[in-house]
C-alpha cells in the first residue's frame, strides 16, 4: 500500500502526520518528496547518506565553432537561447528543458551536451523506518526531475508499506508525488487558510482519481472552521479524522523533538 500525505498549505502538520503513520506501521518506507526542504530525517534524528545524484542535460555553445546564425534560438521552444545579431546566442538556463533541439538544428555542431547536477538523493534508517529523500541544488528552479528520480529509486524497493510525504502547495511536484499512491491523506487545519487550501488540494486529488481521507490537525482551536471541515468531508463523502491540538507537541516540535500524533 502506497499512501501519499499532502495538504496544500504548509504548516498544517503534514510531515508530522506522515511520520506518525510510518512509526505506527513499525516497518515502512518513508519518501520525503519535498526536495527543496526535506525535514523528516531531521525530526527523527537520522543521519542521511548520499546514494546518488540527479542530473540534467544542458547545452553548451562552443564559441569558436559558432557562426552566429541564430538557428538554435529560433528552434528553442522556451526562449532559453536568445539571438542578438553578430553575437553568440545568450543562454538562460532557468528556461531550458534539456530537449537539445538546439543541438539538432545547429549546422556546424557548435552545441554540446553537458551533464549538470541538480540534486542529491539520500537514504537513512531508524528502526524499521527506511527514509529516502533528495536535496535540490541551490538556484535550481525546475525540481520536478529530482522528485521523479527520487520516487523511481525509492519505489524500486517494492516495499509493502510506503508513505510519500509531498511538498506543500498545489503544483507539479505535489501531483507527481501523489500519482503512484493507492490512497491520499489530506491534512488540514481549522483556519481560513486551511479551508482554502483543503478545497484546492481536493480538486487536484479528484483530478488524479485517487481515493482520499481528510485528517484535521489542531482540532479544538476553532469551532467555526471545524464545522466547515466537517461539512466538506460530508459533501465529499470521505472519512474525517481528528488530531487534537496539543501545546506539548508544539513545544517539543519547536525543540526538534518528535512524538507521534494522536489520531481519533
Amino acid at each position: 500500500m502506497i499512501t501519499a500525505v499532502t495538504g496544500g498549505k504548509g504548516g498544517t502538520g503534514k510531515t508530522s502526520v506522515a511520520l506518525s503513520l510510518a512509526l505506527s506501521m513499525g516497518d515502512a518506507l518513508y519518501v520525503d518528496a519535498d526536495v527543496e526542504a526535506p525535514n523528516a530525517a531531521i525530526l527523527l534524528g537520522v543521519e542521511m547518506k548520499e546514494i546518488g545524484t540527479v542530473t540534467k542535460t544542458v547545452p553548451k555553445i562552443n564559441e569558436d565553432k559558432c557562426t552566429k546564425c541564430g538557428l538554435c534560438a529560433q528552434a528553442c521552444p522556451t526562449a532559453a537561447l536568445v539571438f542578438i545579431p553578430d553575437k553568440v546566442p545568450l543562454f538562460f538556463e532557468e528556461n531550458c528543458l534539456g530537449c537539445m533541439l538546439c543541438k539538432e538544428v545547429c549546422p556546424v555542431g557548435a552545441i554540446e551536451e553537458v551533464e549538470e547536477t541538480i540534486g542529491t538523493m539520500r537514504a537513512g534508517r531508524k528502526g524499521g523506518i527506511k527514509i529516502y529523500d533528495a536535496v535540490a541544488e541551490p538556484n535550481v528552479e525546475e525540481t520536478a526531475p529530482i522528485v521523479s528520480k527520487l520516487l523511481e529509486t525509492a519505489l524500486s524497493r517494492k516495499e509493502e508499506n510506503v508513505i510519500i510525504d509531498t511538498a506543500a502547495g498545489i503544483h507539479c511536484n505535489v501531483a507527481r508525488a501523489i500519482m503512484p499512491a493507492d490512497k491520499v491523506i489530506i491534512v488540514t487545519e481549522p483556519t481560513p487558510y486551511g479551508i482554502h487550501d483543503l478545497k484546492k488540494i481536493i480538486k487536484l486529488v479528484r483530478t488524479l482519481n485517487k481515493p482520499f481521507e481528510i485528517y484535521a490537525n489542531k482540532w479544538g482551536i476553532s469551532q467555526k472552521y471545524e464545522q466547515m471541515i466537517e461539512m466538506i468531508a460530508k459533501e465529499e463523502s470521505v472519512p474525517l479524522k481528528h488530531i487534537p491540538y496539543s501545546k506539548d507537541f508544539a513545544e517539543h516540535y519547536a525543540k526538534g523533538k518528535f512524538t507521534p500524533l494522536r489520531v481519533i
